[in-house]
């Protein structure tokens, strides 16, 4: 038999059973879980009164066999046991029956050992069984002979306890002449080579189970298998309903310890976090039954129960749930956590879901709120800083997507101004630029270098305003040039020095100027071609176009 857990070490799984050799009395009902999913209404019915179930019918359903082959097999195990009937002889005694049962089922129904063949679903469907299924059905077989018989509990095996004419005997299921096994050499070695186990017949505490905790292994052993098969969903099912037969078993108690963090375990990777909230609210609330079930588990159980809180929590801002929803799954959630990690998880809520919201650019008044939440929550949290620049990128992407709305958004200036400088500056002066840079791309170009100046009378020359400031005037001057409108490319490169005093900039003013005021003289244009000259003096003094102008104008 082999005991379900993702117990690697052979050393530890020795331990972990020896230790469960010690526990030699246990409950007939134990725990019944909420969250057993019964197959169909034939296990419900027997998980939860036992008492009211027949021996053949308890196994059947225990070994997962189908319910509309339950009368056929059934019938199957009479028919058995009226052939052992027939072959006894007059006068028997219970060490004959014992003895005939096991040498029928050999002889007539087992095909093969099978490490594996753990119900008795395998060993109606291919014939194969193992330690516990042969144990089961022999004790089936023994008890309807009127037998007293029980189960005895090994590492990793299990074989039967029968009360045979006044005497306890040992029947080892696994092989035809099991009855000798306690006392025959070559029947031992016989059972070494078939199991792959050592027999040994030492005088060391045993558990002895009877016929209710018996029928509890085959659920706990399917689990196991479950498990090893991958299929960790169904292995938490079988696992929970060994519970109601095994609750206080201390190996048992392991398993299901193991059982709740495999399980989560399986639903945050199979689920790659792809599952609905729901999934992973019930796998919570499972996390939660084992913390309350096993409180000396505490620290890997809550590890799996926060790692669950952070998807769930994720889950939740993704599908924009509302603010008291929110509120009150953490407020549930903090009962099983510590206060740091509850604080940690708060300040996640509000990072996520700002980010979501400027992500998706969905809605920016509730990222802007989830900011402000934040920074009254941990106002040295790092984060802050990045959140507020990606605020401003967000509010000049809203501002792009409507060409006549390119200017200041007075509630994302004033939200922004609550903030210390040294968060700021960078994002504000991003912002303007950005803001800049949408007029100019729209062929709004006095509202682009107008959006720089209000800038810098917010921040102050700083270099990205100067910078972005100079180079959004420079471009929109360079721009009338190439449309031969020079009064507006002048006015242009007036802002532009105006941010920044830069040689290059001063040279094309003055050729600007230059050809300007040719153009008026040679249109008649004479005030106005002097008026050029008077402001060219203020701005370019000594550019060499504009010498013989001067000379001639002074």
């Amino acid at each position: 038999m082999l005991f379900p857990s993702k117990i690697k070490s052979r050393a530890l799984a020795l331990f972990l059973l020896f230790t469960f050799l010690n526990s030699l009395t246990l409950p007939v009902f134990g725990f019944y879980s909420k969250f057993i999913v019964p197959a169909h209404e034939h296990e419900e019915n027997f998980l939860k009164n036992i008492d009211n179930t027949t021996d053949i019918l308890a196994a059947l359903i225990a070994s997962d066999v189908e319910p509309q082959n339950y009368s056929f097999y059934a019938s199957e195990i009479e028919r058995w046991k009226k052939e052992i009937e027939e072959s006894l002889p007059s006068g028997h005694t219970q060490h004959q029956i014992a003895q005939a049962i096991g040498y029928y089922l050999h002889d007539k129904v087992y095909k093969a050992y099978k490490l594996s063949a753990t119900t008795l679903k395998e060993v109606f469907e291919s014939r194969h069984f193992n330690c516990l299924s042969g144990t089961v059905l022999m004790n089936i077989m023994l008890r309807s002979f009127g037998i007293e018989a029980k189960a005895i509990i090994l590492p990793s095996h299990a074989y039967t306890f029968a009360t045979l004419d006044g005497r306890l005997v040992e029947i080892e299921n696994t092989i035809r002449e099991g009855m000798a096994i306690s006392t025959d050499q070559n029947t031992q070695d016989q059972f070494n080579k078939l199991t792959g186990f050592n027999y040994k017949n030492a005088n060391q505490k045993k558990v002895v189970l009877g016929w209710t905790e018996t029928v509890g292994l085959l659920y706990s052993n399917r689990s196991y298998f479950n498990d090893k098969n991958k299929n960790y969903a169904q292995a938490f099912q079988n696992m929970i309903k060994a519970q109601v037969f095994l609750a206080n078993s201390p190996s048992e108690q392991y398993n299901l310890h193991t059982g709740y963090l495999n399980y989560s375990s399986y639903i945050y990777n199979h689920k790659k976090r792809q599952g609905s909230v729901q999934d992973y609210l019930k796998t919570l609330s499972i996390l939660e039954e084992g913390l309350a079930r096993f409180p000396q588990q505490q620290v890997k159980l809550k590890g799996n129960y926060l790692a669950g809180v952070e998807i769930a929590l994720e889950k939740m801002i993704k599908a924009k749930a509302i603010e008291e929803d929110i509120d009150i799954f953490l407020n549930s959630a903090q009962v099983f956590i510590t206060p740091q990690n509850y604080k940690k998880l708060q300040i996640m809520r509000y990072d996520r879901t700002s980010m979501h919201y400027l992500k998706t650019n969905q809605d920016l008044i509730a990222a802007k709120k989830n900011i402000k939440n934040l920074w009254e929550y941990d106002k040295k949290y790092r984060n802050i800083k990045f959140l507020i620049q990606e605020l401003s990128k967000a509010f000049v992407l809203d501002s792009a997507r409507n060409p006549n709305n390119l200017t200041e958004n007075f509630e994302f200036i004033d939200f922004i101004s609550e903030f210390p400088e040294d968060l700021i500056q960078d994002s504000l002066g991003n912002y303007y630029t950005k803001l800049a840079e949408n007029n100019f791309n729209a062929k709004k170009f006095d509202d682009a270098v107008q959006i720089m100046v209000k800038g810098r009378e917010k921040l102050g020359n700083t270099r990205l305003i100067k910078d972005n400031g100079f180079i959004v005037s420079a471009n929109s001057a360079q721009y009338f040039i190439d449309s031969k409108e020079y009064l507006k490319a002048i006015e242009f490169y007036k802002y532009a020095l105006d941010f920044k005093n830069d040689r290059n900039t001063i040279h094309n003013l003055g050729v600007t100027y230059a050809q300007t005021i040719s153009q008026y003289l040679s249109e008649n244009k004479t005030k106005q071609a002097l008026e050029l000259v008077t402001e060219s003096k203020k701005f370019t003094p000594n550019h060499p176009s504009l010498r013989d102008i001067y000379k001639k104008y002074s």
